[in-house]
């Protein structure tokens, strides 16, 4: 692993570690652990796919409040729980 990759890899725990204490989330299972880093190595490094998702997820929630919904919970699960 060469310098770069090292250095976004430890961001990516960083961020990780931070996201999940600021949502309260204490004990993420494994697969939504992965997903975080996923996105923010994917972020981190500038790829298309990551900030495809990103722009979505930021248009959704603003499309969301203005219809008055909440989109904090997506198929009955709370983001933040």
């Amino acid at each position: 692993m060469d310098l770069r990759e090292q250095e976004v890899e430890h961001k990516a725990m960083v961020l990780s570690r931070e996201f999940l204490e600021a949502c309260g989330i204490d004990q993420p299972s494994d697969e939504y652990l992965q997903a975080v880093r996923e996105i923010i190595r994917g972020l981190l490094k500038g790829q298309e796919r990551y900030r495809a998702m990103f722009e979505f997820c930021c248009w959704y929630r603003k499309s969301s409040e203005k219809k008055g919904s909440c989109c904090s919970t997506v198929q009955g699960r709370s983001a933040t729980k």
